[in-house]
């Protein structure tokens, strides 16, 4: 658990590692000799909308306290001009020059990312250098905005255009939802958080072997330990988001 200052008197003390209260600590799950790096050097980068940080439950937070070539960039858009040299957004457009970049994203024409991942394995130019993976973190509002904010560019909303764009189909799920218990509410059936998303992104970048399956289960651990520290609390199980609801918070798809 990570040092924190001692608490105020009424107020509970914190850890100052991975930010949640003391009793439920989750550095005890994340990898014991610090974050781990993938077996092809995938760059994972999560553009978070401002308003998605504030939330208790996120857990865009933990991806990059188990892999080492993670990062999450708060914004509401990506923007080359504003890209500070060596930063997660510059690896962005690094990567959207050299051809490397893929969108984790349920937009038009997007395939599932099991499916393309199998495609190009062992022929593509771009799994041998390591691919940069870009998902979102916000609500599903939230979610498209920041996804559409990067076709604005023109020189670069082109490029990204041409970008491969995935998704997660049920198919490409390593365990059935129901396997899972849930932090929030989904607004609808297939949808995952963003660290399941990651999670079972990269173990199909990754080529699926026993690898990847250990990155994979380290994150995954993560999650289910929050889950399992929300049940003892008392929380109820979630499940899908009544369709009235669905449009307000976020089942993470890939968003």
């Amino acid at each position: 658990m990570g040092e924190a200052p001692p608490a105020p008197a009424g107020r509970r003390a914190m850890c100052g590692a991975c930010l949640r209260p003391a009793r439920v600590c989750l550095c005890a799950f994340f990898p014991p000799a610090g974050p781990v790096d993938t077996p092809r050097g995938t760059r994972v980068v999560i553009l978070q909308h401002p308003l998605e940080a504030k939330k208790t439950l996120g857990t865009a937070r933990y991806v990059a306290h188990v892999l080492r070539r993670a990062a999450v960039v708060k914004g509401r858009r990506l923007r080359r001009a504003s890209a500070e040299p060596g930063s997660a957004a510059a690896d962005v457009f690094r990567a959207l020059d050299e051809g490397t970049l893929w969108v984790l994203f349920p937009g038009p024409g997007a395939a599932p990312m099991c499916e393309r991942a199998r495609e190009s394995d062992g022929a593509s130019e771009q799994v041998q250098k390591g691919l940069t993976l870009l998902l979102f973190d916000g609500t599903w509002r939230e979610g498209k905005q920041m996804f559409n904010s990067l076709f604005e560019d023109g020189r670069d909303g082109a490029a990204f255009r041409r970008c491969p764009l995935v998704y997660l189909s049920p198919a490409c799920l390593q365990r059935p939802l129901a396997d899972a218990g849930r932090l929030r509410v989904e607004p609808a059936p297939g949808c995952v958080s963003t660290l399941e998303a990651v999670a079972e992104a990269l173990f199909h970048v990754e080529g699926g072997g026993a690898a990847a399956s250990r990155v994979r289960a380290a994150l995954v651990g993560v999650y289910d330990a929050l889950v399992n520290f929300q049940v003892d609390s008392g929380a109820p199980h979630m499940g899908v988001r009544r369709e009235k609801d669905a449009g307000r918070d976020l089942g993470k798809q890939g968003v």
